[in-house]
């Protein structure tokens, strides 16, 4: 549950939209193989994964 807390909290300083952060919270991400980024919040290593790609959205990378 933290990991998902976690994640969901630095959405809302990449995002700043509730929509939004549900919206990509939800939907299947390439870099993920498909998997949405809630799916990828299960274990601790693959939720590292979301957290560096919400950095990288953060520093201007494309979604």
């Amino acid at each position: 549950m933290d990991r998902l807390l976690e994640v969901i909290s630095l959405a809302y300083s990449v995002f700043e939209d509730p929509a939004g952060i549900e919206a990509w919270l939800k939907a299947p991400h390439p870099l993920l193989h498909d998997a949405t980024t809630l799916q990828h919040c299960r274990t601790a290593i693959v939720a590292t994964q979301v957290r560096r790609l919400l950095q990288a959205i953060e520093q201007g990378a494309p979604l």
